[in-house]
């Protein structure tokens, strides 16, 4: 299975996760995956514990879709604490379509600035997608935020980011051009490259990150974005080189470790699987222990833990969906 192949599946299961098939699956709370929902809703929502339990309880939220995770979520956008309002758009990030806008928007105009820009973020992503009334809700909200970044390079690149998002590509590209002109570090090379691969310039992505490279030869963030480049153009062998050069760099970053098991999973299943278990120890994601027990089954080890943890985060029906799919190996029991 290819990466991109591997990676669709895995996103098809996550949209699944999401929608309606999930929502109904969770909302019983016969089901581990509904069990551990209601727990963390309950705990979010109970006033009589640290305000961070509460937020840790909220976030995790996210990786449910039931009614209890969305009333929860809902209610802790609405709190007086900034945490927990924080937190509810932390979670509702990762949900899709109309439940993370009806959540994050109404927090475009929270009285908290740090509030006002997290909605921001989590919401820019998706102009590109959202009808023309929703963009009349948000272009103020990431106006404001443009005029309150501030004169920094920092400040400059989430400038250019907004930019980018609201697919305004002249005005982002010449504040990061001016920017890796007067300072060529790793984040404004990285930014540089997203806006050439938003704008189908390929080779110009590969070019600014390659120079990257030479300069910052110790950047674990850029040799992560020239792998991911690389694979974009079908040049697997330098792809994989610089994955495992960023993930050497930062052996603690979850996401690397993930990326590099997907890009061996073909030629080196067992060191694959290595990498998927290291990255979901680090990182607790659903999406990360889902593939854990796909490479599980697709090489013939035994999987019936990972599935049971799996249960937990997933509807029985993809659980069900996923084991039929290697219904022929005998290493689920």
């Amino acid at each position: 299975m290819t990466l991109t192949s591997w990676l669709r599946h895995s996103g098809m299961m996550l949209l699944m996760l999401m929608s309606g098939m999930a929502h109904a699956a969770s909302d019983s709370i016969e089901n581990p995956a509904g069990m551990r929902e209601a727990q963390l809703s309950e705990m979010s929502q109970d006033h009589s514990l640290p305000l961070n339990q509460r937020v840790a309880a909220t976030i995790m939220l996210g990786n449910y879709s039931g009614a209890n995770a969305l009333i929860a979520v809902g209610r802790a956008s609405r709190s007086q604490h900034i945490e927990l309002r924080i937190a509810s758009i932390n979670a509702a990030q990762r949900w899709q379509g109309r439940a993370k806008w009806d959540v994050v928007s109404p927090l475009l105009d929270d009285t908290e600035p740090r509030v006002q820009s997290r909605a921001v973020r989590a919401l820019a992503p998706l102009w590109s997608k959202l009808p023309d009334s929703y963009r009349r809700a948000l272009a103020p909200a990431i106006d404001r935020q443009i005029a309150a970044s501030a004169d920094t390079s920092e400040g400059r690149l989430e400038k250019a980011w907004l930019y980018r998002m609201r697919q305004q590509y002249e005005e982002s590209e010449q504040l990061l051009l001016s920017e890796w002109q007067s300072f060529e570090q790793p984040r404004v090379a990285v930014a540089l490259a997203e806006l050439y691969r938003d704008t189908n310039r390929e080779a110009l992505a590969l070019d600014v990150l390659e120079q990257g490279v030479v300069a910052h030869s110790g950047s674990a963030l850029l040799h992560h974005s020239l792998a991911l480049s690389y694979w974009r153009t079908q040049q697997t062998r330098q792809s994989i080189d610089h994955m495992r050069q960023a993930y050497k760099i930062e052996p603690q970053n979850a996401h690397y470790a993930y990326l590099l098991g997907l890009m061996l999973l073909e030629a080196e299943p067992k060191q694959a699987l290595t990498l998927f278990e290291t990255a979901y120890v680090q990182q607790g994601t659903p999406q990360y222990l889902y593939s854990l027990c796909e490479a599980k089954l697709a090489v013939g080890e035994t999987a019936k833990t990972c599935l049971s943890q799996l249960s937990k985060f997933y509807p029985e029906t993809a659980i069900i969906s996923l084991t039929n799919k290697y219904s022929n190996i005998q290493n689920i029991n």
